[in-house]
């Protein structure tokens, strides 16, 4: 019965119990515990991030973080003008990196605009200074200082994560049960 259970919770942490509980003999029900935890297991949650920079380097970091980090997947834009058109073509982003130096369009007019279309997507502006940092502090989610030419994958990575974590406790949940549900599939 829990299994079937309409929260999607209770029928994962059955099947999970389940799973465990045989230590990998014969399963009750099996054909239904591997079905939910087949589902349980897409239920980890993605950061999607949109990372607006006119500098290929920083965006080439920003990409490559991205694969070596399970639940993080980032789209590049090449300046602000191609970065708010891919948000208003996708406004479902978790976090969007900007660069305060953008080839095409001030930053602070990329970050209005997104700030007017979405009020869930933080915003994560990249500076070169603590002085630029004070200044955005008002209008940003996060501020990640780096000198020139020493963006860091793990940094960046690091400080998408601290403003992410805003977006709320379900996020966060699916993923204990998308591990949780993968671990038993695995035995």
């Amino acid at each position: 019965a829990a299994l079937d259970a309409s929260d999607t919770r209770v029928s994962y942490a059955a099947a999970i119990a389940l799973a465990n509980a045989s230590e990998g003999g014969a399963l009750p029900a099996e054909q239904r515990v591997v079905a939910v935890l087949g589902n349980a297991v897409q239920e980890e949650a993605i950061r999607t991030v949109l990372f607006v920079d006119s500098n290929p380097v920083n965006r080439q970091i920003a990409t490559e973080a991205a694969v070596n980090v399970r639940g993080v997947a980032i789209e590049g834009a090449v300046g602000g003008t191609d970065g708010v058109r891919r948000f208003n073509n996708f406004p479902n982003y978790d976090v969007v990196v900007i660069n305060e130096m953008l080839s095409d369009t001030m930053a602070q007019d990329v970050i209005r605009l997104i700030r007017k279309s979405s009020g869930t997507t933080k915003i994560l502006l990249v500076a070169q200074s603590d002085e630029s940092e004070a200044v955005a502090a008002d209008s940003v989610d996060g501020v990640l200082v780096v000198e020139a030419g020493a963006m860091s994958s793990e940094g960046l990575i690091d400080k998408i994560n601290e403003v992410a974590d805003a977006l709320g406790a379900d996020r966060m949940r699916a993923t204990v049960f998308a591990v949780a549900a993968s671990q038993a599939l695995n035995g």
